[in-house]
């Protein structure tokens, strides 16, 4: 029951992590646009648009997939056990939070009642032999 906790909460913070990076996309792209709008200046409207909205893709390209896995992890896909220790490699160098995040992560799914629960073994079928 311990297993299913761990999975449950690593699920969560994820999304949340990647939920809270959607929102600096938004306010990145929201910001950057706006400051140049109201320089009133139209080449650093043009500039800073171009910024805003690079970057604002950018962050929210980088938290499409902990959106996915977090979402799989809530419903026990069975391949978003290896999915989120990819995932969590890359977010170590997110530092603190996503340190913090992938170093848990990593230490959930590498657990054996991790491993029992999202990846359970195959069940060989029943020949019948005459």
């Amino acid at each position: 029951m311990e297993a299913q906790k761990h999975i449950t909460l690593v699920g969560i913070l994820t999304l949340v992590h990647s939920g809270l990076l959607v929102a600096v996309a938004i306010l990145a792209f929201g910001v950057l646009t706006g400051i140049g709008a109201v320089s009133g200046d139209e080449d650093a409207f043009l500039v800073l648009g171009i910024i805003g909205t690079v970057l604002g893709g950018f962050l929210l390209l980088l938290s499409i997939p902990g959106i996915i896995g977090g979402i799989a992890l809530l419903q026990r896909a069975g391949w978003s056990r290896v999915f989120m220790i990819v995932l969590s490699a890359f977010k170590l160098m997110d530092v603190p939070v996503g340190t913090a995040l992938g170093a848990y992560t990593i230490y959930v799914m590498l657990r054996p009642d991790v491993i029992a629960v999202l990846d359970p073994p195959a069940v060989q079928p029943v020949v019948a032999t005459a």
